[in-house]
């Protein structure tokens, strides 16, 4: 899509095709006998699962915020400004006149929610409603887009209904169930997904306690299978949120006093069942 950087990895030299395993075996190859780290900009601000892992338990010595990836290696990925929101990171840049990039200006003008905006491959699984914009904002990308990523001219057409749960089930289905059953058997093309998508439901069966937790539950699969999650981002943050949270707590008899109590006034999935 664009010129290589000079200073890029050009060669795939570890063994890994997914992006996020990625980042653990470039160190393994290429810094095998080095302590290291990565510093990235992981923000608790944009999820909760993120919030949860990075202020919960030590990493390093007194770092909370950081991410252990090969302990005998000392291997490391730290967050430094896990705890800004967003509005400290633009305040950041301002401040100190920071060369960012432009299409975030482009987005803000289309009316693109802060939380929204993300600069991604536009067939990332949280990005990908991106692709709706770029027509208006990068034509000639856009015209790369279609040549090189298959179905994203579909998406233009079908637009946010491309990757999107419908808010009503289709008249032919019973249930969301049999709706993300079909989906799965009909649209996801390798078996190894297929799988991982079955053993990540099967996890969560226990915890179907009603019928509005179960069509949340396969809303979130629909989601999942026609956004290609299969980082199943979708499908964590799901299950980390306060919500299914209490779940899980209900289910494995762990609720305190307080527990109850503000769940059994809040919570949509336990209420009147505490």
């Amino acid at each position: 899509m664009h010129q290589k950087s000079d200073i890029s990895i050009k060669e795939n030299r570890y063994n890994e095709n997914r992006f996020h395993d990625l980042f653990k075996a470039i160190l393994k190859v290429d810094f095998k006998d080095k302590k290291t780290c990565y510093l990235a900009g992981v923000r608790t601000q944009e999820a909760p699962k993120r919030l949860m892992s990075l202020t919960s338990g030590l990493t390093y010595k007194d770092i909370t915020y950081g991410k252990q990836l090969t302990k005998d290696l000392g291997h490391y990925t730290f967050y430094p400004i896990y705890d800004w929101e967003i509005k400290d990171v633009w305040k950041y840049i301002n401040d100190n006149n920071i060369e960012y990039c432009k299409i975030y200006d482009e987005m803000y003008k289309h009316g693109v929610n802060l939380n929204d905006m993300r600069i991604s491959n536009l067939h990332h699984e949280t990005s990908i409603q991106a692709l709706l914009l770029v027509q208006e904002i990068e034509p000639k990308t856009w015209n790369k887009i279609s040549d090189r990523v298959a179905g994203s001219n579909t998406i233009k057409h079908l637009k946010g209904d491309a990757f999107k749960c419908p808010k009503e089930l289709p008249y032919m289905f019973k249930d969301w169930k049999e709706y993300a059953d079909y989906l799965a058997e009909n649209l996801i093309d390798k078996d190894i997904y297929k799988e991982q998508l079955k053993k990540k439901i099967s996890k969560l069966e226990k915890f179907m306690i009603n019928d509005l937790i179960i069509t949340d539950t396969y809303k979130t699969v629909i989601k999942t299978i026609l956004s290609s999650d299969w980082d199943f981002t979708k499908m964590i943050n799901f299950t980390t949120n306060p919500y299914f949270q209490a779940v899980k707590h209900y289910v494995n008899g762990t609720f305190t006093k307080d527990n109850i109590e503000v769940n059994r006034k809040y919570n949509k999935y336990i209420k009147g069942l505490i």
